[in-house]
């Protein structure tokens, strides 16, 4: 008799194995996404802080310290929200492709 020859993984296994390395990926970037962007409205706000406390120095709390303040802060107040808005886009891309991730675990058990 004769040996039936051995298969490999079916290709649906093949494409699902795929799949869940590219949503892994995914998270992954976007956890990088998110890191960066946290890092980078962390050091505009810290920056900022610094400088207002050396021109409150300097100017002993007078016109320029507010010139100035109301030149920084709204800046900061809009990267802040444009951070926001990003995170929680960000966010929603990780829980997508965690979700995808988590169908593909139940179909392999």
């Amino acid at each position: 008799m004769a040996e039936e020859p051995s298969r490999g993984p079916s290709d649906a296994s093949l494409f699902l194995t795929t799949e869940h390395f590219t949503l892994s990926a995914a998270r992954s970037a976007t956890v990088a996404e998110i890191n960066a962007r946290l890092q980078l409205y962390i050091g505009a706000l810290t920056g900022t802080i610094v400088s207002l406390a050396l021109v409150a120095q300097i100017s002993r709390v007078g016109p320029v310290f507010f010139t100035f303040a109301l030149v920084l802060l709204p800046v900061n107040y809009f990267l802040g929200l444009a951070t926001f808005g990003r995170l929680l886009q960000a966010w929603t891309e990780w829980f997508r492709a965690t979700q995808g991730m988590n169908r593909i675990r139940h179909y392999y058990v």
